[in-house]
């Protein structure tokens, strides 16, 4: 493995390079860095890092001994260790936040010998921005999707809830619920069915507006039910009057409580 010395040679090198390089020695303390990672750290020139610490510049304490465990670590494995730092920059009085994936790797001189860790990092704020964005993008899309299973689940157990209402008042009038008959070439709805059912009871459009506004919990305006009758229920057996409907639907029976003529 060629080995480099942490000194002139490595600084020649680093003051053309990009990103954020800089080494350290056994304990941690800077040796060197590049203009880059000076004026990250807050500092005018590289030659200002030499002989301070972690603990001089403005990362927070939990951030300061991450930084070091590290490098402890990389000297006690002589291994490359690949890490991520969020710092929070002071810049004129207000606080930025960056996100730094690091290099670290075992330093050595020309003799082999272990002298610290040279760092080279890169700022990735932007990728972990656009990280955190999509999975907020995909969280809103699964709340929608959560959302629409929901109200699907909710329309059905209305419909169950409907239907039970319905039954119950079927079961109080003595009346079985109306089902469509096969044999018969008219096909109508179920809230048909219920308008004829209530039609046979001799049961006026307002009337039979306010039972559908309690069965449904929402108001039933009776012209909505006169526009069934006229325009649905007179048209599909041809009819021109309530008494013809409800002799005709009899007759198909479509309305089961009457007797057959």
């Amino acid at each position: 493995m060629k080995t480099m010395k942490a000194n002139v040679d490595l600084e020649s090198i680093i003051k053309v390079s990009s990103g954020y390089i800089y080494w350290k020695d056994l304990k941690s303390v800077y040796l060197g860095c590049n203009q880059n990672f000076a004026t990250l750290a807050g500092l005018s020139f590289p030659e200002e890092i030499v002989g301070k610490t972690d603990y001089d510049f403005f990362w927070g304490k939990n951030d300061v001994d991450k930084f070091i465990a590290d490098d402890k670590q990389v000297i006690k494995t002589k291994k490359t260790l690949i890490s991520e730092y969020r710092l929070v920059l002071k810049n004129s009085g207000q606080d930025t936040s960056i996100v730094v994936r690091t290099e670290k790797s075992p330093l050595y001189d020309y003799d082999g010998k272990l002298v610290g860790v040279l760092v080279i990092g890169v700022d990735i704020t932007m990728e972990k921005d656009a990280e955190m964005l999509r999975n907020e993008n995909e969280a809103h899309q699964s709340t929608i999707k959560t959302n629409e299973t929901f109200k699907k689940c909710l329309d059905e157990i209305q419909q169950v809830i409907q239907s039970y209402k319905i039954n119950i008042l079927h079961n109080r009038l003595g009346v079985k619920p109306v089902e469509a008959n096969a044999n018969h070439n008219i096909i109508i709805s179920k809230r048909e069915c219920e308008i004829l059912y209530y039609l046979a009871l001799n049961k006026s459009p307002k009337e039979i507006a306010s039972i559908f506004a309690i069965l449904d919990q929402k108001s039933v305006a009776a012209a909505t039910i006169q526009s069934i009758i006229d325009k649905q229920l007179y048209v599909k057996f041809n009819v021109f009057n309530i008494s013809q409907l409800i002799e005709k639907a009899n007759l198909l029976k479509l309305i089961p409580f009457l007797p057959d003529n």
